[in-house]
């Protein structure tokens, strides 16, 4: 039962949640207080997480030597296509994870890019805590997203996925991934998705595959995207009037 499997633990009563996680949480600063990281960090003495200073990106000196191998190798053994982009990732960074020795609470699991909205695209590492921790989060989501009453989902094994999300190494390419261990069927099929780069050509192709299958489960994305998807196949007139509203004055309106 998926409601069991994902959603049992927030039947428990708040107090009892916010225990557990209490736990967890000192339990993991136990094991993260051994590694090089709190060592460079000066945090082998913490005792909550609160007591961890604020930091970035240029305090984890190994992200940024990783991340150099990462885009280094990454020239040198161009992804084959159709070559799965989760498959591709995992087999660049297991020729670094030796690096990570020590520095980590628990075993290394996978790795990803930011976006580089805000600066430079970065590579982030992630153990296995943090990949079970967001299998057992994004799934409990879905599972009350598509519940009428508690204790009951209309999420099925085997449902259908509209999937236009970047592939790995970002994370929404993981978190399709991460789908796949209850049997959610992408549209359209990874393998097809990955090879276009162009968004809104993935989105017609999305759609294409929809009307193939008697219904869609979920859409994944926020509702904002989905909107502005809407529109740019019913209204586009509205679309691009709302584009240029929002432009600021500073920039030309054409």
């Amino acid at each position: 039962d998926l409601w069991q499997k994902y959603c049992s633990f927030l039947d428990k009563d708040f107090s009892q949640q916010l225990e557990w996680n209490e736990l967890a949480t000192n339990e993991y600063i136990k094991e993260w207080k051994k590694t090089k990281t709190a060592q460079i960090l000066d945090c082998r003495h913490i005792n909550t997480i609160k007591d961890i200073p604020m930091t970035d990106y240029s305090d984890y000196p190994v992200m940024y030597e990783f991340g150099s191998k990462m885009d280094e190798l990454e020239k040198q053994m161009p992804r084959k296509k159709g070559e799965n982009y989760c498959d591709y990732y995992d087999t660049l960074s297991s020729h670094f994870t030796h690096m990570l020795d020590g520095w980590l609470a628990d075993r290394y699991s996978f790795c990803v890019k930011t976006s580089g909205t805000t600066g430079d695209s970065k590579w982030i590492i992630h153990g296995e805590t943090f990949w079970n921790n967001m299998v057992r989060s994004i799934m409990a989501a879905v599972i009350i997203s598509c519940s009428d009453e508690r204790g009951k989902t209309s999420f099925q094994k085997g449902d259908f996925q509209l999937g236009i999300g970047a592939p790995a190494p970002y994370i929404g390419g993981y978190v399709s991934k991460l789908f796949g261990i209850e049997g959610v069927r992408m549209l359209p099929p990874t393998a097809v998705v990955d090879e276009e780069p162009d968004f809104m050509k993935k989105v017609e192709l999305a759609l294409k595959y929809a009307r193939k299958v008697p219904s869609i489960g979920m859409i994944a994305g926020s509702g904002a995207m989905l909107k502005l998807i809407s529109l740019y196949f019913t209204n586009k007139a509205v679309l691009y009037q709302n584009a240029f509203e929002m432009t600021r004055p500073g920039f030309k309106k054409m």
